[in-house]
């Protein structure tokens, strides 16, 4: 697709020759497709947040995967504690619980270094008594 709209088509999901990003995950369910859109959008949307993007697409990786070994584990009669993201840890698939605690922090954390943008005056209500 080449017509490039803010709204409609996005450059950073149109990017793709032959598809549009949209297309696919709305066939996915929710965490799936929530996956592709962000290692879709990583780093054409803005370079700066490549990486945040990645995560994002990360921790919807992370819940599919808990939300299939739970389904899993009730059809199975099988325990959770034995389940796919525990055989992906051991072989060092996955990040370490350390690792994925600082991610989660960072993700989950205000700015700090954000000033709070001021209310213009010309919109505060005005009081008539």
């Amino acid at each position: 697709m080449t017509d490039h709209e803010p709204i409609n088509h996005p450059s950073h999901y149109t990017a793709y020759e032959g598809l549009e990003v949209i297309d696919l995950t709305e066939q996915l369910n929710f965490n799936r497709g929530n996956a592709v859109k962000y290692i879709a959008r990583a780093g054409l949307k803005d370079p700066a947040t490549e990486l945040e993007d990645l995560a994002k697409a990360h921790w919807y990786i992370e819940r599919e995967l808990a939300r299939v070994e739970k389904q899993q584990a009730k059809t199975a009669n099988v325990s959770e504690g034995d389940g796919a993201v525990e055989r992906a840890s051991d072989s060092g698939l996955m990040p370490s619980d350390e690792a994925l605690a600082t991610l989660r922090e960072k993700l989950t954390s205000p700015a700090t270094d954000v000033e709070p943008i001021p209310y213009p005056d010309h919109l505060l209500p005005v009081r008539t008594n």
